[in-house]
């Protein structure tokens, strides 16, 4: 008789689990980020210019657009409905299911 590994055991983390891990990584990254644009002369021109300028158009400008402050607030808001889905059962909007499969599946 074969024996299951424990983790075949386990049921699957929940969607409000993968949306505290998603903000999790997100502030991973947020610090990576911090580090490098503190230590890397490329960044001297900001965050705008330097993803403007490594990306380009249109694209470029929507991943601007998405920068260190704004990524520290939807990590805080993942972080709050999250919470309330796994307290209160309040459903999670599509936008933090979305997120939880973005940060946290596998490539």
């Amino acid at each position: 008789m074969t024996l299951a590994a424990p983790a075949d055991l386990m049921p699957p983390p929940s969607t409000a689990l993968r949306a505290h891990q998603a903000a999790a990584r997100i502030r991973t990254l947020l610090h990576e980020v911090t580090v490098d644009m503190q230590t890397n002369s490329y960044w001297s021109m900001g965050w705008h210019a330097g993803i403007t300028n490594a990306v380009g158009g249109a694209a470029g400008d929507l991943a601007a657009a998405f920068g260190p402050t704004l990524a520290e607030e939807f990590a805080d808001w993942l972080d709050e409905v999250a919470s309330a889905n796994a307290r209160h059962g309040t459903p999670l909007p599509p936008l933090a299911q979305q997120a939880a499969c973005l940060f946290t599946d596998p490539a």
